[in-house]
């Protein structure tokens, strides 16, 4: 049994986290529930927001989402702002700000085969070194749609990956030594590694959340995972607590729509169903 999403559990994982993923129960309203569940989805657009700022613009690019009514856009825009404010009040006051996405997607066949990965470092500048912090973890939970699916793994199954993981790489440069971003643009690689790798296979269900760490140390429990198949709409909720000076490593990257995150993968995407097409 799961535990439930509150600032007092979230604390115990993080003071202590052996595991590399925990997944809560979320103890939503019924009125919510059902607002999560019937809040219609009909354009892809990503949210992104760096701050402490109570996600002023937030309701603004809800309304974007599609033809929903002003009561659902509320309770969708209180729901988000409340889970936010629990994981900001679980953390280490010195993480006073927080990078915060939502990702609204409509469906598509490019998760088909799994992407697992690690996440590493979040914020870093190019050619300088970057900050790295042992406690840097992430938030996520799905509002609508599929959850993410995350990999369970014994220490000689985390080896067994990473063994794996390092002869893909390879056989992939074998391929094509200039691809960039395997994990998302080499197939068979994707492929090879969803075929290989071993472990228990994790689906945060609805009305569930979880934390995974992010950075790679030397306890080697980053969380691995991997967005699922997408055959319907999907709104997806990220928080990664982290200080003021991290989220100005990223300002130039905020606000609703023209997200440069989201330009690059809109522009993939495309890449990728002509790829996909000739398989």
């Amino acid at each position: 049994m799961n535990q439930q999403l509150n600032e007092v559990q979230i604390k115990r994982y993080l003071e202590e986290p052996a595991e590399q993923f925990r997944v809560f129960d979320i103890p939503y309203l019924e009125k919510t529930k059902k607002c999560l569940d019937n809040f219609k989805i009909e354009k892809e657009i990503y949210y992104t927001n760096y701050g402490d700022n109570n996600l002023e613009d937030l309701k603004e690019f809800l309304t974007k989402i599609g033809p929903n009514t002003e009561e659902d856009i509320n309770l969708m825009n209180k729901t988000i702002k409340d889970i936010t404010e629990i994981v900001m009040k679980s953390v280490d006051k010195k993480y006073t700000h927080y990078w915060l996405a939502i990702r609204v997607t409509l469906p598509t066949k490019e998760y088909d085969i799994k992407r697992w990965h690690c996440d590493g470092n979040y914020f870093w500048r190019k050619g300088e070194n970057s900050p790295r912090r042992q406690d840097l973890f992430k938030f996520v939970t799905i509002l609508q749609g599929p959850g993410t699916f995350f990999l369970k793994t014994t220490p000689k199954q985390r080896e067994l990956y990473n063994y794996i993981q390092k002869e893909e790489i390879k056989n992939s440069k074998a391929r094509d030594s200039d691809i960039k971003y395997r994990e998302s643009r080499d197939l068979k690689y994707r492929e090879a590694l969803d075929l290989r790798i071993e472990g228990i296979r994790v689906q945060a269900e609805k009305y569930q959340a979880a934390i995974f760490i992010s950075a790679i140390d030397e306890r080697n429990i980053c969380g691995i995972h991997s967005e699922p198949p997408k055959n319907v709409p999907r709104m997806f909720l990220s928080i990664v607590p982290c200080t003021k000076e991290e989220t100005e490593m990223h300002n130039s990257q905020k606000k609703v729509g023209g997200d440069k995150f989201y330009l690059k993968y809109l522009k993939y995407k495309q890449k990728y169903i002509k790829l996909k097409s000739m398989i």
